[in-house]
This record gives C-alpha cells, structure tokens and sequence, in this order.
C-alpha cells in the first residue's frame, strides 16, 4: 500500500477521533440536555463548541485530502511531494484537534496552514 494510501486510512481513523471527540465533549459539556430528535438546538459549553468547529473544520479540508490521494493513485503520480504533503497533513491534523481544544490561538491558525500546505504539496506532486 502506498504512503498516501496508508495516510488515508489513518486519516479515517482520525475523522472518527474527532467525530468522538465531540460527541463525547457534547455529552458531558451539555446545558439543558439533549432530546434526541434535535427539535430544538441543544446548548453546549466551550469545549464541546470547540470540539464541534474542530470537526467541522477537519470535514472542510478532507474531502480534497480524499481527492488527492485518490487521483495519485488512479494516476500512479507518487512521488515525495505526494509522500511528504499526505504524511504533513495527517500529522498536522493529529495536533490540530488538541489545540483546537485548548483555544490555541494563533498557533493553531499556523497549524492549520501546514495541513494546507500538505494538500498543496499533493497537488504539484500529482501535477509535476
């Protein structure tokens, strides 16, 4: 299996993290509690609104992550661009969730931008 391959599985992995992640964080984060039907907007605490946006973020870039990995290998276009840009953004968005987490601030806007950079380097891998 590829690097890229290999990076997209582990991505998976990674999108279920968050998914529970927040899931998790709007359980215990929870005012009012939820109806499960979701007739009404359940309100959350900080963490779990931070939890949610970190997901909803990690959804924003993935599917172009998804199209990237999967044009590389219908095109056989590996090369250590592909290999470093999905290695890159798999690592950023490991920290990304934490530091989403804690507030992060401007780092975390820094780190978010490497993850784009990965998916950039991807695209000039496959284009060169």
């Amino acid at each position: 299996m590829s690097i890229e391959l290999t990076c997209l599985l582990w991505s998976a992995a990674l999108g279920f993290v968050y998914l529970m992640t927040q899931a998790a964080l709007a359980n215990t984060d929870n005012v009012g509690g939820i109806e499960p039907n979701r007739d009404r907007e359940p309100q959350f605490g900080l963490r779990a609104q931070r939890a949610g946006r970190a997901l909803r973020n990690f959804l924003e870039t993935y599917p172009l992550f998804i199209a990237l990995v999967v044009v590389a290998e219908i095109a056989n276009r590996h090369g250590a661009l592909t290999h470093w840009g999905a290695i890159l953004y798999l690592v950023v968005r490991v920290v990304y969730l934490p530091l989403y987490l804690v507030g992060g601030g401007i780092i975390r806007s820094a780190v978010w931008s490497v993850a784009l950079l990965g998916l950039v380097l991807m695209f000039i891998g496959i284009l060169l």
